[in-house]
């Protein structure tokens, strides 16, 4: 559930392991709340850049730290900051 207080929210989750993410947010109040989407991840094998997380983390939280290495989820998490720039730029 997304607080009132937070205007727009996006949800990056995947499913597998130990520790995996709802597959939908929802706003406390929708009236003051845009969910800006729900997006599912799966991975066959971990990105590139997760190697320089401890093995712990990668062995136990295999899902979770893909997400956070993920250039392409990073990439997106960027260009849905800038849309909402003014001028669309940094």
């Amino acid at each position: 559930m997304i607080p009132a207080n937070v205007a727009e929210a996006v949800n990056f989750y995947q499913s597998g392991g130990a520790l995996h993410g709802q597959s939908d947010i929802t706003a406390a109040d929708p009236s003051s709340t845009r969910i800006l989407g729900n997006y599912r991840l799966t991975y066959s094998h971990e990105p590139d850049a997760c190697r320089a997380y401890p093995w712990r983390d990668r062995l136990f939280f295999k899902g979770h730290t893909a997400i956070e290495c993920d250039p392409h989820v990073w990439s997106q998490v960027e260009m849905l900051i800038e849309d909402r720039l003014p001028d669309g730029r940094p």
